[in-house]
């Protein structure tokens, strides 16, 4: 029997290098999780009553090493350690399935020595000064359970993983038009969401336009235009999105069409060294009115001023959406009713994170979204993702730093079009983990 010792990141790349290194008939003998990956012993010519011979052994040297007040627990280790060795023969991802797995037969009991041999004082042992050890807290059943529990989620990558090579088989148009939705960035389940939705089409590329216009269809725009409305505006985002420089595109691009002196700037950012500065500066380019407002206060001041502006700009403080500060600060734009808040969101964020600080502002009731650096992006799937799940309506798409250039008004042709030709110069490779993950969980849930 030949042992190796393999170390990788995460089970299933564990398994691949068995296969990799030791063949098909590499059975599993162990598997242990690392701060840094995981360990599993592995064998070929694997003789299933040596192994258990060498536990058995292992097992008697203990007993003899133990001290005396130890001995009565030594049946508890003996009766489970046994068992150990079917366990690992199954465990092995490579060995014959028809291979039954012999049960290693416990010894048989000692037989108690005669009434009149046994010494007084055993009979006088206090059995309350023995060491317990609850079974929950045994280290052979804990480290039994955590193989266990690889082998089940092994045992469930595997099914899965057939159940999906499968259906590929029987559903090859189906699976080509869920790549390619996975390749444009979608998260899985938006993307068997459109591709269910295409399945009546004729064949593969129908299916794909037909996925392209459910999704295009659920992306909103804005009807009218942010400038054109005027009033007071607020953008809010977290830290970062590219609020400040956005405001100053918006102005811009009204001052050019109505003139500077239709035009205030107000912001509340007092906690950021330089942010007032930005804005100013902005201000003094455009030759527009600037205010800062650090509380509700000075906020309802400032839009007294300004209150001759056709357009007024707020450009909110950047906060995490996990900043205590946030309540206050959307609080403040709370009460004051005119005002209308856009959502500022960038395209380079994860779409878990876009999630996450939608859910963080939604208290501020945005009327819809600004998109940012799309020129700082790879992929376009994870803000596709939360506009179309969120409704929200898209007004401008920012796609540099050039101010008032680079901003345009939001289209959905041309946004649809810009992720597909990013999922193309990407040269994207679709996590079959991912999708195995998804596609499993599909099928246990419409087992139910």
């Amino acid at each position: 029997m030949r042992l190796k010792r393999i170390y990788a990141a995460n089970i299933r790349e564990g398994m691949k290098r068995v296969r990799e290194e030791l063949g098909a008939d590499a059975v599993i003998l162990s598997n242990r999780k690392l701060e840094d990956g995981i360990e599993i012993v592995a064998a070929t010519d694997y003789d299933e009553r040596a192994y258990a011979g060498l536990q058995r052994q292992a097992v008697e040297t203990a007993e003899a090493a133990a001290p005396a007040a130890a001995v009565p627990a030594a049946p508890v280790v003996a009766a489970v350690e046994p068992v150990a060795a079917p366990v690992a023969a199954r465990s092995g991802l490579f060995a014959a399935a028809s291979r039954p797995a012999p049960v290693t037969a416990a010894p048989p009991p000692r037989k108690p020595a005669p009434a009149e041999s046994r010494a007084p004082s055993i009979d006088t042992v206090d059995t309350r000064a023995r060491p317990s050890v609850a079974w929950a807290q045994d280290p052979v059943l804990v480290q039994m359970q955590r193989e266990i529990s690889s082998l089940r989620e092994l045992l469930e990558q595997q099914m899965t993983s057939i159940a999906w090579g499968r259906a590929g088989r029987q559903q090859p148009q189906r699976f080509e038009l869920l790549e390619r939705l996975l390749k444009l960035g979608l998260d899985a389940e938006l993307a068997y969401q459109l591709t269910d939705a295409a399945l009546a089409q004729p064949d593969g590329e129908h299916a794909w336009q037909a996925a392209l216009a459910q999704l295009g269809a659920g992306l909103l725009t804005d009807d009218g235009d942010i400038l054109a409305q005027g009033g007071v505006v607020a953008l809010v985002g977290p830290t970062g999105v590219g609020k400040t420089t956005t405001v100053a595109k918006l102005a811009a691009r009204y001052t050019l069409r109505h003139g500077p002196r239709k035009v205030g700037l107000v912001t509340t950012d007092s906690y950021r060294i330089g942010a007032f500065d930005q804005l100013r500066t902005f201000a003094m380019i455009l030759d527009v009115p600037v205010r800062i407002a650090s509380d509700a206060a000075e906020l309802r001041q400032a839009l007294a001023d300004f209150a001759d502006k056709e357009l007024v700009l707020i450009d909110t403080a950047g906060m995490s959406q996990r900043d205590v500060r946030l309540a206050q600060q959307l609080s403040m734009l709370q009460t004051l009713p005119a005002v209308r808040t856009w959502l500022v969101m960038a395209a380079n964020a994860q779409g878990s994170t876009l999630d996450e600080a939608a859910d963080a502002f939604a208290g501020a009731n945005p009327a819809g979204a600004i998109l940012t650096k799309l020129d700082e992006t790879s992929c376009l799937g994870g803000v596709l993702g939360v506009l179309y799940r969120r409704g929200l309506r898209l007004a401008f798409i920012a796609n540099g730093q050039r101010v008032p250039e680079d901003l345009q008004t939001a289209r959905t042709d041309e946004l649809l079009q810009t992720a597909i030709d990013l999922a193309s110069a990407r040269n994207f490779s679709v996590a079959e983990e991912a999708m195995l993950l998804t596609y499993g969980r599909r099928v246990a849930n419409a087992s139910l």
